[in-house]
């Protein structure tokens, strides 16, 4: 699945992550560890997002359920439209906040990435790689009925 067209300013772009000026919304990680993050660029890509941030006027989401690194490789896949960051270490957290922010042009080039790495592998112990895509639908699930953010 292509990329989107991400509607936002010539020069807007990684670097902004975290700008005081550009960022108005705050994702709380675990460990009380905090990024700062532009809804507008969020809301774009997410129309959970969008409802969050135009609807209940949410500016900070506590997005502890998903690992750090996970957190950070999310953000930077829907600021820039790639998934350049992407590796297995973080694979199963990031399909699942695509999944649960409805980031579906995500979603699906994570399903791609996904695939093109079991073709490469060369590994025949598939259990491995069923639990981890059971983890994934698991936590997606799980997250999507009893979250307090479904609209």
């Amino acid at each position: 699945m292509a990329a989107p067209l991400v509607k936002v300013p010539k020069n807007f772009g990684r670097h902004h992550i975290g700008s005081r000026t550009h960022s108005n919304m705050t994702l709380n990680m675990k460990g009380g560890r905090k990024m700062k993050v532009s809804s507008h660029v969020l809301s774009l890509n997410s129309p959970v997002i969008d409802r969050l941030v135009n609807t209940l006027e949410i500016t900070s989401l506590d997005v502890d359920d998903f690992e750090e690194l996970a957190v950070r490789c999310f953000v930077d896949c829907v600021y820039s439209g790639g998934i350049d960051l992407l590796g297995m270490r973080v694979f199963r957290d990031v399909i699942g906040m695509a999944h649960f922010f409805e980031v579906e042009w995500l979603a699906g080039r994570c399903e791609g990435y996904f695939t093109e790495c079991l073709a490469k592998s060369e590994t025949s112990d598939f259990d491995e790689v069923l639990i981890l895509v059971k983890d994934a639908w698991f936590s997606h699930e799980v997250l999507k009925k009893n979250s307090l953010w479904t609209l």
